[in-house]
């Protein structure tokens, strides 16, 4: 295709958004429920019946007729849900073991708690994202067991175009005072109101916030996607000046994408092609990027060779630079897969219109839209924090432009907007949750953490590893972005398959998250034992301490050392791996037993101290924490050896009297002194009961882990 006529404007577009740009927002708001009927606020003869009391915090939710009012029931709600009523139709959507029941398994469990009346709580502190509505849902098994479920309804003043729906008074502005200023949440994130806003905050923080320009790269990648002016066709284009503005994609893949980029079409696609051929995550993308005024965006799938080790190893390697010298990332996070697209209308947060009492005691209509009230339920409908790939990319950049399941909001190094609405269970929060003590490296910290290395790197790391890869090779180079940043703004010198020589022995203490976390051993090779990287599942690092230097260190690091696959991409996948310690080791007999309690005992006596289980009984101080609990047989007895890392008192339960030392578990594989990894050894000692462990006969030697 022509470059002219690809770059031709729209003019019949352009006019029409010349007329849009004198709307105010609230107009633009209206005027897209009107235009969409599936998300217009819902109204029917239940929901006109509700009353939300101010005054009844905790009480029953109560259905207001005739002047009389009366407590609503589990049973009347599900006959309103029956009649497609959008409000019932959340209240009763089930969690947890409940899950995917269907209405009429519902209706016989509402039987069962015998019209039980359902409970609201109505919240009004604006500094908590309120207000907000909470509705418990009160249902009793045939058992006898109790199963209350939440749901909850951020609460909004109702439009006046609105109001006529309602049997009741129009109120007065006490009432709206009492709610918020805010629009609801913008449903159509493809609508001219959504795309101003994200327009305004780039500009914003463009030309205001020094620290966004200063961290900003003037690196370009190798190859970029071209974009028409008029967002229709694409191409790919190589080698570009500094000066050229781009956006960066995160998306998930979610499967084979027969359009990417190969040795075979890498030719084809530097000519135009239609936009529509693009999966719908990657159109979106192209659509929201050519809308924001930028012609050029990166795409992994089709700026890096997806068939071609050396392209594939160079642009990874290049991962860290590509997204920080990015004006802009915008997040697909609504979207489960690269074909599902994020740009469609947000039809499970449609409000409803129901009636509210104030302190006052008027009558006045207002908007309840659903929301989500935990993690949980958040992360299921933002599939990308899932992904570990987006993880790193979402932390490196410098604005993100996330589409989420409920709202688009932009974050930044100084500043964070919602489009619509006033509560912020969204990307924001859920980064912040992750990752809070990198707060340097997370678009919309606004100030800095006050934990510091290597606490930071084992939060960013505990985080990560609970995150899905679909290739097992990209454990390290799915983190090599953000290790790189972080290594740079704390001028670490050396990285080792996933850790830091600086401070390493307290980086050594990964271990599994949780007693049933479930872990494996990945199928291919991806780093040595002693990397949290050689293990699938989350890990985390115990801290059993209040600071660092509650710690005394009582091994030293002879020698670590990684070789990279790739020449000297120091953060990306590794080929090997070695670890010289020297410190007191103890050699032990791990009674694996199937039930899962795993107990040791010394191998040449009979321990002081007990439990009654094995031939000679287990050391009661002992616990091992295997990494990887299936990869050894159960009821069998394993010779490990013990090494000693690190010994701390109990400040955190102020058990002074309790002396805490952490070991790594070693299982010997070649030679005298060769080990792999096998877990953590606890040994709790109380002061003035029991005796030190490793003070009883172990032996001072290096080891060489692998």
């Amino acid at each position: 295709m022509d470059r002219q006529v690809a770059h031709k404007g729209d003019s019949n577009r352009n006019a029409g958004r010349t007329e849009w740009q004198q709307l105010d927002d609230a107009t633009l708001h209206r005027l897209n429920e009107e235009s969409r009927p599936e998300i217009a606020p819902h109204t029917c003869s239940f929901c006109q019946k509700l009353c939300i009391d101010a005054n009844r915090n905790g009480a029953h939710l109560m259905s207001f007729e005739n002047g009389k009012e009366t407590a609503v029931t589990l049973a009347e709600c599900v006959r309103a849900a029956r009649n497609d009523c959008v409000f019932c139709v959340y209240l009763l959507a089930l969690d947890g073991d409940l899950r995917g029941l269907s209405l009429e398994t519902v209706a016989e469990l509402v039987a069962i708690s015998k019209s039980r009346p359902i409970l609201c709580a109505p919240n009004f502190d604006k500094a908590d994202d309120g207000p907000y509505l909470y509705v418990t849902r009160n249902l009793w098994t045939d058992q006898g067991d109790y199963q209350p479920y939440i749901r909850k309804f951020q609460l909004y003043t109702a439009p006046k175009a609105l109001r006529s729906h309602s049997k009741l008074a129009s109120g007065n502005m006490h009432t709206e005072q009492l709610l918020n200023g805010f629009l609801p949440p913008n449903l159509l994130p493809d609508s001219y109101l959504s795309e101003r806003r994200a327009r305004r905050w780039l500009a914003q923080c463009e030309h205001s916030h020094s620290r966004c320009r200063a961290r900003q790269g003037t690196f370009r990648p190798k190859r970029l996607l071209e974009i028409s002016r008029d967002g229709q066709v694409v191409r790919l284009q190589h080698d570009h000046a500094t000066s050229t503005r781009y956006v960066t994609l995160s998306y998930c893949w979610g499967g084979n994408y027969p359009g990417k980029a190969t040795k075979a079409n890498i030719h084809a696609l530097r000519h135009f092609f239609n936009a529509e051929d693009l999966p719908a995550s990657i159109r979106d993308g192209v659509k929201m990027a050519s809308k924001l005024g930028f012609h050029f965006i990166w795409v992994d799938a089709l700026c890096i060779v997806q068939d071609d080790d050396q392209d594939i190893s160079e642009q990874i390697a290049q991962i860290h630079k590509i997204y920080t010298s990015s004006t802009l990332t915008i997040a697909a996070s609504s979207a489960l897969n690269s074909w599902e697209g994020f740009l469609h209308a947000r039809t499970a947060w449609r409000p409803s219109l129901v009636n509210f009492r104030s302190y006052s005691g008027e009558l006045v209509p207002v908007l309840a839209v659903p929301t989500e009230v935990d993690r949980d339920r958040f992360i299921n409908t933002n599939p990308l924090f899932t992904r570990a790939w987006a993880y790193q990319e979402i932390q490196v950049t410098t604005r993100v432009l996330s589409f989420g399941s409920r709202n688009t909001a932009f974050f930044c190094r100084e500043s964070e907007h919602m489009d619509g609405g006033s509560y912020k269970l969204d990307f924001g929060n859920y980064l912040k949750q992750g990752v809070s003590a990198s707060g340097f490296l997370n678009a919309g910290m606004k100030s800095l953490d006050s934990a510091r290395h290597p606490k930071a790197w084992t939060d960013i790391v505990t985080t990560y590893t609970e995150l899905g890869l679909s290739v097992a090779s990209d454990k390290l180079p799915a983190l090599a972005a953000l290790a790189e940043e972080y290594g740079k703004r704390l001028w670490l010198t050396k990285y080792l398959a996933g850790l830091w020589a600086e401070d390493l022995q307290w980086q050594l203490m990964w271990e599994r998250a949780s007693f049933d976390s479930p872990t494996t051993r990945p199928p291919i090779y991806c780093g040595p034992s002693w990397s949290w990287c050689s293990v699938v599942g989350p890990i985390t690092f115990r801290h059993d301490y209040k600071k660092l230097s509650d710690l005394e260190l009582l091994c030293s690091t002879e020698a670590a050392s990684t070789t990279p696959c790739s020449g000297n991409h120091i953060f990306g996948q590794v080929s090997r791996g070695t670890l010289i310690l020297k410190g007191r080791t103890r050699d032990l007999i791990w009674l694996n037993r199937q039930d899962g309690t795993w107990f040791a005992r010394v191998p040449e006596s009979r321990s002081k101290k007990f439990y009654g289980v094995g031939p000679l009984g287990a050391d009661r101080r002992l616990e091992v924490k295997p990494d990887v609990p299936s990869e050894w047989p159960p009821d069998t007895e394993i010779a490990l050896r013990a090494v000693e890392i690190v010994r701390f008192r109990d400040h955190v339960n102020d058990r002074y009297d309790w002396k805490f030392t952490r070991a790594l578990l070693l299982h010997r594989v070649e030679g005298d002194d060769v080990y792999r990894r096998a877990g953590m050894l606890h040994v709790d000692i109380e002061t003035g009961k029991d005796e030190d462990w490793f003070d009883e006969g172990s032996t001072m030697m290096e080891v060489t882990i692998v």
